[in-house]
């Protein structure tokens, strides 16, 4: 039994040895290695017991480490991974969604704003319009005013020019009618006179009704004056026209 427990520790020992040199993968100390499992195997080989790989092979695994631990680690490891990719593709999904709604608020907030637009260029060219309409309607009741306005004038200016024919017509009628010669008016004798003559008299006539002389006269008498210097001024005329 001694026997069988020595040889046990020894194997052990031998295959923790070993695989110490394979610790740190030295190109040296992995070559001695490998000569330290062929040398183990030759023992192996000797005893003839096949069990005494058993603790060999567990000094080796010792030395390299907790094999189950490795195995949990590489477990927790491929979980975590596991874990780290799906959470990787939740937090891709939620950016997406937040991105697909941000980009479809962007959307409806640039068509609103759009809309917005529109709407207000609408009001603006509605506005344009009615304040054309109201100029055209303002320009359409001024053109009506003014040939209103030139159409009242008119008939004014006609009532007043026939009130005035009228007015000179009554005055004719109204006035006696001269029945005195161009020499009588002008005060000369008749086949008597000379241009000389002429000019004498109408300048002396016109000075008698000249328009300084008429400022402080009645109305009345001062247009029976106008009139009789167009006389004087007839009557000088058709007698030079004799001449």
């Amino acid at each position: 039994m001694t026997n069988i427990i020595f040889t046990a520790v020894f194997v052990f020992a031998w295959g923790y040895f070993s695989g110490k040199l394979f610790k740190g993968m030295n190109p040296f100390k992995v070559f001695i290695g490998g000569v330290a499992l062929l040398f183990g195997y030759a023992i192996l080989n000797d005893i003839g017991n096949p069990y005494y790989g058993v603790p060999f092979f567990c000094g080796l695994l010792y030395n390299l480490g907790n094999p189950f631990a490795g195995i949990g680690g590489f477990v927790d490891r491929f979980q975590m991974n596991l874990d780290l990719k799906r959470a990787n593709k939740r937090r891709e999904q939620r950016f997406n969604a937040e991105f697909n709604n941000e980009s479809k608020d962007q959307q409806a907030k640039t068509q609103r704003e759009q809309n917005t637009r529109w709407r207000n260029q609408d009001n603006k060219h509605a506005e344009r319009e009615e304040h054309i309409r109201r100029e055209k309607d303002d320009l359409e009741r001024e053109k009506e005013r003014f040939r209103q306005e030139q159409k009242n004038k008119s008939q004014n200016n006609q009532r007043d020019s026939s009130n005035k024919k009228s007015s000179a017509q009554e005055r004719k009628k109204q006035e006696p009618k001269d029945s005195r010669t161009p020499e009588e008016i002008l005060g000369l004798k008749p086949n008597s006179y000379t241009l000389a003559d002429l000019k004498k008299a109408k300048k002396v006539k016109s000075n008698a009704f000249h328009s300084d002389k008429l400022k402080d006269v009645p109305e009345a008498l001062r247009l029976a004056m106008q009139e009789e210097q167009k006389k004087v001024n007839s009557a000088f005329e058709k007698l030079k026209s004799r001449l």
